[in-house]
């Protein structure tokens, strides 16, 4: 008579264990076909969205200079800088200016054009401005 922990089956087990492949529940290949690039660990494809959207036109930013003003500050020149001009002038332009050194073609460029007098120092006689701004208290002391 044998024991308890001797026992063994009359009939071998007929079932065999089902061959599956790498990554469990869907049979020998597991969904990545027989042999090649395709069925290895690593493999990507590249999405299609990717190359759509290397032809779709983009808008790119200003980077580093978003918060730059697209037009310039304007040059500034100050009232007691205008007493070094000719006594005989009486209308104040940029060409003038120019002229009189009193500013330069760089810093009009860089100013696209634009020129704003200040009411710093004293002033003795009248002017007339052509295109150009001038600030309220400018204004004030000019007129």
């Amino acid at each position: 008579m044998s024991q308890l922990h001797q026992l063994q089956r009359a009939n071998k087990n007929s079932k065999e264990k089902p061959r599956v492949g790498h990554g469990g529940k869907r049979g020998t290949y597991s969904g990545r076909g027989q042999s090649g690039q395709g069925q290895h660990a690593g493999r990507r494809t590249r999405p299609a969205i990717y190359d759509l959207m290397m032809r779709l036109p983009k808008l790119r930013g200003r980077g580093r200079n978003s918060f730059k003003s697209l037009t310039g500050k304007p040059a500034v020149l100050n009232l007691k800088d205008l007493m070094k001009l000719k006594p005989e002038i009486k209308e104040v332009t940029v060409t003038v200016l120019l002229e009189a050194g009193l500013i330069k073609k760089s810093t009009i460029n860089k100013s696209s054009g634009k020129i704003k007098i200040l009411n710093n120092g004293p002033i003795s006689r009248k002017f007339t401005f052509v295109g150009m701004t001038l600030s309220k208290k400018a204004q004030e002391s000019v007129s």
